[in-house]
């Protein structure tokens, strides 16, 4: 990033950033959220609207971080090293905790240039998450698409379980993707703890994955493509009338649990006191004729 510059937020509570084609709008208040992405003229990501609601009931749109972990944590207990840590449930997902307290809390500006910023967020251990940590997001315009880097660091004083998500909300289109697993789901969204060939059946709305490069949405001419950083192993795919969430994890849902139970493959990560864990997730457009 050259020449970075310690700016004010505007009276909106937002900032642009724009290049070539694409442009960006972010809202570090609004829980360090994307909240618009543009390119020439098409929404890339849907709109989050300005009149945003209550931050356990934010509108459906944008794209936000899930830090330091992402989907539900079962009956809102959270089991690690023999202990059991009491959070707080989501009304949404009760008894269940969903997609951690980061996109809940106000982020601040540290650097930002004509097409890129970088979001930092210092959290306080809390009833929602009892350890104290560091975050960061970056945010890049490039030739082809917007790239978002996420880091976690523990700055507590004993070892915490981690892990890294981004929750994007797309226009609805043609879900496609190279998943090689899935993970079956229960009736609350909760993984069964098995792990199966093959990405599962494609009918049914939400869907968790695992060993994927690539996943598109074919929409509006363009075909919205999702990469990520290996780190990003585990995925979710959730259809919803208007919307399409792609969300790249390091984890599966529930698997700090499923880890404490002996279940192997959950993509958890132990951060021990001073500890970094990172990865990049990346959205860029191709025509669909592209596709391969």
């Amino acid at each position: 990033m050259s020449r970075p510059l310690v700016v004010p937020v505007s009276a909106t509570g937002r900032l642009r950033l724009a290049h070539g084609d694409f442009e960006a709008e972010l809202a570090p208040a609004l829980g360090g959220r994307l909240t618009l992405l543009r390119h020439a003229g098409r929404d890339i990501v849907v709109p989050l609207p300005t009149d945003h609601a209550d931050p356990l009931f934010w509108g459906k749109g944008g794209g936000y971080p899930l830090l330091p972990y992402h989907n539900r944590i079962e009956s809102a207990q959270l089991h690690f090293v023999g202990a059991v840590f009491d959070l707080v449930p989501h009304p949404d997902t009760m008894p269940h905790s969903l997609h951690g307290p980061a996109q809940r809390r106000p982020w601040r500006l540290v650097e930002q240039d004509a097409a890129s910023a970088i979001l930092a967020l210092d959290y306080a251990a809390d009833a929602d998450w009892p350890w104290a940590s560091e975050a960061r997001q970056s945010f890049a315009l490039g030739d082809n698409g917007l790239t978002i880097g996420l880091t976690l660091r523990n700055t507590d004083t004993t070892s915490m379980p981690a892990g890294l998500g981004w929750h994007p909300y797309l226009p609805a289109g043609r879900v496609s993707h190279d998943a090689a697993i899935h993970w079956p789901l229960r009736p609350d969204y909760l993984p069964t703890g098995e792990r199966l060939s093959g990405p599962g059946p494609q009918a049914e709305a939400t869907r968790y994955l695992e060993a994927w490069t690539r996943a598109d949405v074919a929409t509006d001419g363009l075909d919205i493509i999702l990469t990520a950083s290996p780190e990003f192993r585990h995925l979710v795919v959730h259809s919803a009338g208007q919307y399409v969430c792609l969300e790249p994890a390091t984890h599966v849902a529930n698997g700090f649990n499923l880890a404490a139970a002996g279940h192997d493959f959950t993509g958890t990560h132990i951060l021990a006191p001073g500890a970094v864990l990172a990865g990049t997730v990346r959205l860029s457009v191709g025509e669909i004729s592209q596709r391969p």
